[in-house]
């Protein structure tokens, strides 16, 4: 899951990339699709996403049937260092 400022919420299900809520129904399908292989969803995402993309994510995922959600806190994106001169 990641989030673009100032409302873009995106959800990315086996290399496809949907932005929600624009996206839920091709997201929903896309899971319901991986219940044929898949037992869990895990949802990951830095700590700053907004509440609103995690509940929306966790919206869609529900759509689509999961009984299990996990939940995977990513490492913040390593600062970016400046080359020396």
């Amino acid at each position: 899951m990641a989030y673009a400022p100032p409302d873009i919420c995106t959800i990315k299900i086996s290399d496809q990339l949907f932005t929600l809520p624009k996206d839920d129904a091709a997201a929903t399908t896309a899971l319901q699709e991986a219940r044929r292989t898949w037992t869990s969803v895990s949802i990951g995402s830095e700590a700053d996403i907004p509440y609103r993309c995690t509940a929306r994510v966790i919206y869609v995922v529900n759509q689509a049937d999961f009984q299990q959600i996990d939940f995977v806190a990513l490492p913040p994106p390593k600062p970016k260092t400046l080359k020396p001169r």
